[in-house]
């Protein structure tokens, strides 16, 4: 005899804060190290400290514009973007999909 299907509904993370909690969470069960989830903890703060207005309304253009800026501020070295853009481009998969 089959059982009921039951939808799980899912709701967004009320904060950025709050999704990020969730991302190091999923991310630890995967096995990162602790420097890793601390790398992740400290991009995803800096970047909404730097860009506040981000979290608030639904803005593509903004956010676009605010993500290109923090990842070339500053006349940074190649290898400090691609960590940026790693970190931030893994973190905003995530919350996407999620």
């Amino acid at each position: 005899m089959a059982g009921r299907l039951t939808k799980v509904k899912k709701s967004a993370p009320a904060t950025y804060e709050v999704a990020l909690g969730q991302f190091v969470i999923w991310k630890k069960a995967q096995g990162i190290s602790e420097q890793t989830m601390n790398d992740y903890r400290e991009h995803v703060n800096r970047f909404f400290r730097r860009y506040p207005e981000v979290g608030k309304p639904r803005d593509a253009e903004g956010f676009e514009k605010s993500a290109y800026d923090y990842l070339g501020a500053d006349g940074i070295k190649p290898a400090t973007y691609n960590n940026r853009l790693v970190y931030l481009s893994t973190f905003f998969n995530w919350c996407t999909k999620e």
